[in-house]
């Protein structure tokens, strides 16, 4: 949607909300009983106004926010996954949890941007910006409704036995990883005549990484230059020649940040059992 308020100010508005809904999902499912219905749905909303306040003074204001959560899991009856050592899949449940929230990762952004168009040794168009970036990863990753999965040799689902050879113990973690960005930069474009044009900017950023209980993770700064300078030969934009020199500081990759978190990190503990008898298992017992 683009609302023109008058000659001078500008509302730009967006929004999109698609979604998936799988009923049965195979994770390496060896009966319907471990197959597992997963949703995915993500939503994104950004408003801008642009602003001319004076005949040489422009604004651009953006801010924005997106959501986004894939949710699969058994179901939470009470019963834990089987996995067969025979085949190498699952039964009597699905693996993960389809109550514990979902994998959830959004962003909030906000860009600010003043632009000056004067005129000194020619005409200068001075940008002038502020970006920031908030990153967030929720996810206590459940690998099964149980928290639990068995590990069985010999499952036979005529009977609804077989023999226990290890049993899987996870733990999550609740709560919210974050990652932030801040970036603030100045850049000048001079024209000096028909012949020399100028870039001349810099840009500083920084980022942090935390975890769940607020504790920084990562974190970094850094300076980046902007020079360059184009000569157009003729004056009439057939040939020019350019040279510059700029740095640049990537993207935060939030999938290494969040590695040192417990959002969609449990711990494992595998344990191997000592007893060697037959085991039943299925939708009617409270047990494996």
């Amino acid at each position: 949607m683009t609302w023109a308020v008058n000659q001078d100010h500008t509302v730009i508005a967006s929004f999109r909300n698609p979604a998936i809904n799988d009923v049965n999902r195979n994770y390496s499912a060896g009966e319907l009983l471990a197959l597992v219905p997963q949703i995915s749905t993500s939503d994104f909303w950004n408003v801008a106004l642009r602003s001319a306040w004076t005949t040489n003074f422009t604004t651009e204001a953006r801010i924005g926010r997106k959501n986004q959560m894939l949710s699969a899991g058994g179901s939470p009856n009470g019963q834990s996954p089987i996995y067969s050592d025979d085949t190498g899949l699952f039964y009597n449940n699905g693996i993960f949890n389809s109550a514990d929230g979902g994998d959830n990762r959004g962003n909030k952004t906000l860009n600010i941007k003043a632009s000056l168009f004067w005129n000194a040794a020619g005409s200068h168009q001075t940008d002038f910006g502020i970006d920031y970036y908030e990153g967030i990863r929720q996810a206590k990753n459940e690998q099964s409704p149980t928290n639990l999965i068995f590990e069985a040799a010999g499952v036979n689902l005529a009977t609804r036995t077989g023999i226990p050879t290890s049993i899987w113990i996870y733990t999550s973690t609740a709560g919210e990883a974050k990652n932030f960005s801040y970036g603030l930069y100045a850049n000048d474009k001079w024209s000096l005549n028909q012949h020399w044009n100028f870039q001349i900017g810099v840009r500083f950023d920084t980022y942090k990484a935390e975890n769940e209980g607020g504790a920084k993770t990562a974190g970094a700064s850094g300076l980046s230059p902007r020079l360059g300078v184009k000569y157009d030969l003729f004056g009439d934009s057939k040939h020019i020649f350019g040279l510059s020199y700029a740095k640049y500081n990537g993207k935060v990759l939030e999938g290494i940040t969040n590695s040192v978190t417990g959002q969609g990190n449990p711990t494992e503990w595998i344990g191997s059992t000592t007893c060697v008898a037959h085991t039943g298992f299925g939708p009617s017992t409270t047990g494996p």
